[in-house]
This record gives C-alpha cells, sequence and structure tokens, in this order.
C-alpha cells in the first residue's frame, strides 16, 4: 500500500494534537528503524493489545492514522486516503464500553464543592458547562450574538456542534453575565487577550479545581454527562434529554444514561 510503505521510516509529530504526539513518539521508538508497513502497523497493536484498555488503542489508531496522513505535506491522493482507511480498519482494537457509570457522574453536593473551591473563572466555565450540557468545543464556539436573554435566562444557539447540528441550549442570566465580565469577549463569549481559550486549557482548568475536592478524574465532559443524568433523574424524557444535548437519536441517550448493570456489592452478595 503506497500511502504507508512509501511513508518515511519515522513518522512525523508536527502539525498534530498535543494528545497525539506521545502516541506517534512511542511508535516511532517501537519501530526502531524497521518500514512503516501494515504488517508493522499489526503488529504494533497485537502487542499492544496484551497491555493497554480499548480506548487507548482507539486514540493511538488515530493517532497513528493521522501522523501517516500528514506524511509528504499531507498530499495523498483519493486513493491512497481510502487504502489507508482500509488498512486501520483492518485492525481491531475491540469497542469500549459506552455506558456512562455512576462514577462518572458528580453527585449535587459534588458539584457545589466543585464550584466553591474552583477560582472565579474556572466555577463560571464549570457552571456554564453543566448548565448547558455543552460539549467544551460548543461552549468556546458560542458568540455573544448566539446567546438572548429571556427573563432569568439566556437562550444559546449553539451552532457548532457534533454533526454541524444546530440546537438551543440554556444558561442563568448570571452564570451568562459572570462569564462576560470575567472574560470580557468581544465576539465570543469566552475570550482570552483577543482569543478564544483552547480545549486544552479549559480541561487543565477543570482537571485541577476537581484535584483540588479529591476527584483528579474529572473533566469538562464529566459536566455533560452529569446534567444529563440529572435530567433524566428528575423526570425529564428521554426525548427531551436527548435533544438538549444533541444526540443523533434517543437511543444514543439511552446507551450512554440508562443502564442496569449490577454492583459490586450486589455480585459479591450472593
Amino acid at each position: 500500500m503506497k500511502a504507508i510503505e512509501q511513508t518515511r521510516q519515522a513518522l512525523p509529530v508536527a502539525g498534530l494534537a498535543l494528545a497525539y504526539r506521545s502516541d506517534v513518539q512511542g511508535f516511532n521508538t517501537w519501530l526502531a528503524g524497521r518500514p512503516v508497513k501494515p504488517e508493522t502497523l499489526r503488529k504494533y497493536f497485537a502487542e499492544l493489545e496484551q497491555t493497554h484498555r480499548v480506548s487507548t488503542l482507539s486514540r493511538k489508531k488515530s493517532a497513528l492514522k493521522k501522523a501517516i496522513a500528514q506524511t509528504r505535506g499531507g498530499a495523498l491522493t483519493v486513493a491512497e486516503q481510502a487504502q489507508l482507511t482500509e488498512v486501520f480498519k483492518d485492525i481491531k482494537t475491540g469497542q469500549a464500553e459506552s455506558a456512562v457509570h455512576e462514577h462518572e457522574i458528580l453527585t449535587r453536593a459534588e458539584l457545589s464543592e466543585l464550584t466553591e473551591s474552583a477560582g472565579a473563572k474556572t466555577s463560571a466555565l464549570i457552571t456554564a458547562l453543566y448548565e448547558t450540557a455543552a460539549r467544551v468545543s460548543e461552549l468556546l464556539s458560542l458568540r455573544l450574538a448566539d446567546c438572548t436573554a429571556r427573563g432569568e435566562s439566556v437562550q444559546c444557539e449553539i451552532r457548532r456542534g457534533k454533526g454541524r447540528k444546530q440546537r438551543t441550549a440554556y444558561m442563568s442570566k448570571k452564570t451568562f453575565e459572570t462569564l462576560k465580565t470575567l472574560y470580557a469577549g468581544k465576539t465570543y463569549l469566552i475570550e482570552r487577550n483577543g482569543k478564544t481559550l483552547s480545549r486544552h486549557t479549559v480541561a487543565t482548568m477543570i482537571k485541577r479545581a476537581g484535584a483540588m475536592i479529591g476527584r483528579p478524574d474529572i473533566h469538562p465532559h464529566t459536566l455533560r454527562h452529569t446534567k444529563a443524568s440529572h435530567l433524566l433523574t428528575a423526570g425529564m424524557s428521554l426525548p427531551a434529554v436527548s435533544a438538549y444535548c444533541g444526540h443523533s437519536d434517543p437511543a444514543v441517550t439511552a446507551k450512554f444514561y440508562l443502564h442496569d448493570k449490577p454492583t459490586a456489592e450486589a455480585v459479591l452478595s450472593l
């Protein structure tokens, strides 16, 4: 396969997202001067399967595919891109469990403790992510022109969500005004020195806040999961929660949040 066989021995990391760079560097170390071929990739992932989780393997596949696609300046032909897709499709890494577990959802007490422990800017971001159930990229892309005050709430038109679908989200007027004051955005609601914050910056801010309350596992998506779970627990219908979260189908919402699994206590008590 030319797109891979013509690839130089070490894959490039320049231009890759930070999360992908260490994956590619690890592969280059393992490669030890061997050519990058389909059989080499299969052997690499076969070895990783013995020690890595499915989610990690999936990320590594994405990183290597991206790195190979960027060789020769990213000038792969349509045929080579199709071949590259087929090679990686043939590398099976299993399927990660999609359900969100109870320990991944913040209780209302934990949410309150998190916002109280965090700095003012981080606390406002946490509250906005929770109220809107937005993906972090969606919140960071929210323009002031997309926000309309409706009494004590603000209607937010999220236009850059997954799949480019538009949906309506809400945040309290208090949260909105706090963000406007703290970030002083001119175009976007959340800006710093005239530029939107990066996803990495927001994730770091929230992770630090989580560590302060003994929850270093918290990340921006935790707030989205928490809001969806709280809405369902409060009695909002599955289709309504699905629409609010911007899922393609209520079945997706059900797969994530509605699952009846045995607890360790129940299993071990028998």
